[in-house]
């Protein structure tokens, strides 16, 4: 799924910014669980998951932007105690 997605939610973003398509993300994510719990069919179930999947993609951008700086912050604070 992931692969299906994450190019949309990349050139999302670079188009408006990666705050509203966060924000966009956790929003579509939280009513997505939402309506999950509230399923009563079992298609309707899986609908809903599919949707969990494909919001959770945009907010998964935030670890790895996370993890980038935390990265380069500490590379530079090592190659500054020398």
């Amino acid at each position: 799924m992931e692969a299906l997605t994450v190019l949309h939610w990349s050139r999302l973003s670079d188009l408006v910014g990666r705050k509203p398509v966060v924000l966009t993300g956790l929003f579509g994510l939280s009513l997505s669980m939402y309506a999950f719990g509230l399923s009563r069919t079992y298609w309707a179930a899986v609908v809903r998951f599919v949707s969990q999947k494909i919001c959770l993609q945009a907010v998964s951008n935030v670890k790895s932007a996370a993890e980038a700086w935390t990265g380069l912050s500490t590379a530079i604070s090592e190659s500054l105690r020398v």
